[in-house]
């Protein structure tokens, strides 16, 4: 029972994280230069 309450509420948080990356997306797409040139330095430390 507990396990099954602990993978609705994963699921739920999944969805809802989700949503966050899907408005971070949008606001993303309106300033581009902003949100993109930090990942990009992340991308290319990794790299």
């Amino acid at each position: 029972h507990h396990k099954r309450c602990r993978v609705v509420r994963d699921a739920a948080v999944q969805a809802e994280k989700e949503i966050r990356r899907g408005t971070a997306a949008k606001h993303a797409r309106n300033t581009p230069s902003l949100s993109l040139a930090p990942r990009k330095s992340i991308w290319s430390q990794s790299l």
